[in-house]
C-alpha cells in the first residue's frame, strides 16, 4: 500500500517501481552489508552481532498478507535467532493493534521520516536501521542479510528479561555492557507481543494471526528512546513496569531492546532479544593473583570468543597469560579462544617474576663463577663456593661490609634490581671428610679365644679426622676393640 511519496523521494529510487512501491536494487543490499561490516569491524567489538528486523504492517493491507503467505511468515518462524519487531500503522485501514498504542508505531515511523527514510508503504522493512525497498525483500535476501551481520561483532551486549506479573504487568528489565566508551547513542526498549491471535480477521486483509507485534515501549511511548552514555568495560540496567496487559489476552511477551547512535548514519550497534536463546551470557572473575586488574569482571557468550581481555600488572612481574587453573596448567584464554566451557567462572593470571643478575666477588679469594640470572620470586639456585687460603667460606653478603642480605642456595629473590656478592670468610682450614675406610681382608676365620687386629686404610689420606669408632653387629660371636677382633663363641 502507498502513501503520497515526495518527489525528492521518487527521483532518488532509481530502482524499478512495483505496485507504486519503490524497490532497490541487489546492488544496494550489498553496498549495504559491506558498510555494515565495516562499521562493526572499526568498533574493534567482541560481541556477536545479533540482527535487528524492523517491519512496518498493517492489517489491512493486501500486499503484507500476500508476503506473508508467500513465506515470510516461515521466515520469521525459522529465525528466531533474529531481533524483530512489526509496527502496526495507520494505513491504510483498520487495525486494532495500531489504536491499541498509537504513539508507539508513528513514532518509529516519524524517526525514520526524520533522517530521510520515508516509510511511504507496507509492508517496508529496515534491516540494521536501515532500508533497501519499500517493498518485502525475499526469504533468500533476508537470509543473505542475517548471515552477513552475523558474521560480524559489535562492542556491546543486551541482555533483556520479562517477568509477567499477574495477568495485567509485566516487569521489564534490560541490562546492557559495552567493551568501549560510547555517548550520543540511543537505547530504545520495547516490549513485543509474540503472537497475537484474533478469531476473526480484525482488518480487511483476511490475517487473524500476527507475530512480534510492539506494544508498548520504554521510557516513553513514541519510541523516541533515552540517550545514554556508557563508559569503557561499563554497565547500564534500566527497569520498568508495563501495565494495562490484561486486555490483550497475551500469552507470551518478549522484550526487545536496541542501541542505535543519534547522529549519521544512525547504525544500529546491538540488540537484544529476551526469547533469544542463541546468545547465553555468563559473567566471568578475572583473578590478577598479586596483581592489579580493571575490570574484575567481563560478560562472555556462550560458544563465542571472549574477545579483548585486560592486561593485569604486578611489580616486578611479566603478565604471561589468563589461564582457567591458578598454577597455569589449564586452558589458556586469549581474545579470540571460543568460551565453551561453563565451570569455568574465574581466569587467573599467571605471572614470570622479572629477571635479575648475581655477580660474585670473591674478596680476595678464588671463584669460579659467571654472572647468574635469577628469578624475581623464586629460589636464586645453587650459588658458587669460593675458596680462600687459611680460611673458610661462610656466606655470600649482598654488602662488602657484611651488612646487607645473605644469600644461600634457597633464598627467595626478592631484589629489585641486580645484585653484587661479596664473599665472607673465617680464619682456619677446610675440614677433610673421610670418603671410606677400606679394609686388607673383606672376611676372616678366627679360632675360639684368640685375637686378631685389622688391616685398614682411611680415604682420603689427608682426612682431618681419622678417628674410627669400633661396634660388632654380634657381640655375642666376636668383640672388638680399637680394631683388634676376641673369638668368642661359633658363628658368624
Amino acid at each position: 500500500m502507498k502513501k503520497t511519496i515526495p518527489n525528492y523521494i521518487a527521483l532518488a529510487c532509481n530502482t524499478l517501481k512495483i505496485n507504486g512501491l519503490c524497490r532497490f536494487s541487489a546492488v544496494s543490499l550489498a553496498v549495504f552489508l559491506f558498510l555494515s561490516m565495516l562499521c562493526a569491524m572499526d568498533a574493534q567489538a567482541q560481541f556477536p552481532k545479533i540482527p535487528l528486523l524492523e517491519r512496518f504492517t498493517n492489517a489491512s493491507c493486501p500486499p503484507c498478507a500476500s508476503y506473508n503467505k508467500a513465506g515470510y511468515l516461515s521466515w520469521v518462524a525459522a529465525n528466531n535467532d533474529v531481533t524483530i519487531i512489526h509496527y502496526q500503522v495507520s494505513w491504510p485501514g483498520t487495525d486494532p493493534m495500531y489504536t491499541y498504542n498509537k504513539s508507539l508505531p508513528m513514532g518509529r515511523v516519524s524517526f525514520y521520516g526524520t533522517i530521510g527514510q520515508d516509510i511511504d508503504g507496507v509492508p517496508t522493512v529496515k534491516l540494521e536501521g536501515k532500508t533497501y525497498g519499500s517493498t518485502q525483500p525475499s526469504n533468500a535476501m533476508l537470509t543473505s542479510w542475517k548471515n552477513a551481520t552475523m558474521a560480524t561483532t559489535s562492542p556491546m551486549l543486551i541482555t533483556p528479561m520479562v517477568t509477567m506479573v499477574g495477568s495485567d504487568k509485566a516487569l521489564v528489565q534490560v541490562k546492557l555492557t559495552s567493551q568501549i566508551a560510547m555517548s550520543n547513542v540511543k537505547l530504545h526498549i520495547v516490549l513485543v507481543q509474540l503472537m497475537v491471535s484474533h478469531s476473526t480477521p480484525p482488518g480487511s486483509n483476511g490475517e487473524k494471526d500476527f507475530p512480534y507485534v510492539a506494544r508498548k515501549s520504554f521510557p516513553n511511548e513514541n519510541m523516541s528512546g533515552e540517550v545514554i552514555t556508557i563508559a569503557a568495560g561499563g554497565t547500564i540496567t534500566r527497569e520498568y513496569t508495563a501495565t494495562g496487559l490484561s486486555a490483550l489476552n497475551a500469552e507470551e511477551f518478549t522484550v526487545i531492546a536496541f542501541v542505535q547512535s543519534n547522529a549519521a548514519p544512525y547504525e544500529i550497534i546491538q540488540s537484544g532479544n529476551s526469547a533469544n536463546t542463541s546468545v547465553i551470557p555468563i559473567e566471568i572473575t578475572l583473578d590478577p593473583q598479586g596483581g592489579e586488574v580493571e575490570p574484575t569482571k567481563k560478560i562472555v557468550v556462550l560458544d563465542f570468543a571472549v574477545g579483548e581481555l585486560p592486561t593485569p600488572t604486578r611489580t616486578n612481574y611479566t603478565f604471561v597469560k589468563w589461564n582457567s587453573k591458578p598454577d597455569g596448567s589449564g586452558v589458556t584464554y586469549t581474545s579470540t579462544t571460543s568460551y565453551t566451557d561453563t565451570s569455568v567462572k574465574t581466569l587467573y593470571a599467571i605471572w614470570e617474576g622479572k629477571k635479575f643478575t648475581l655477580t660474585f666477588n670473591p674478596l680476595g679469594g678464588e671463584v669460579d663463577a659467571t654472572p647468574k640470572t635469577v628469578t624475581y620470586g623464586q629460589p636464586v639456585g645453587t650459588l658458587p663456593i669460593p675458596t680462600k687460603t687459611g680460611f673458610i667460606f661462610e656466606e655470600w653478603n649482598s654488602m662488602p661490609n657484611r651488612r646487607g642480605i645473605i644469600l644461600t642456595d634457597t633464598t627467595v629473590f626478592l631484589e629489585t634490581a641486580d645484585v653484587a656478592l661479596y664473599a665472607f670468610y673465617k680464619q682456619g682450614t677446610s675440614d677433610i671428610p673421610v670418603s671410606q675406610v677400606e679394609f686388607a681382608a673383606k672376611e676372616l676365620n678366627l679360632s675360639l679365644g684368640y685375637e686378631l687386629e685389622l688391616e685398614y686404610s682411611i680415604l682420603p689420606s689427608d682426612a682431618t679426622n681419622k678417628v674410627v669408632s669400633w661396634t660388632s653387629t654380634n657381640p655375642s660371636v666376636a668383640s672388638v676393640n680399637d680394631g683388634v677382633v676376641f673369638g668368642l663363641t661359633e658363628g658368624e
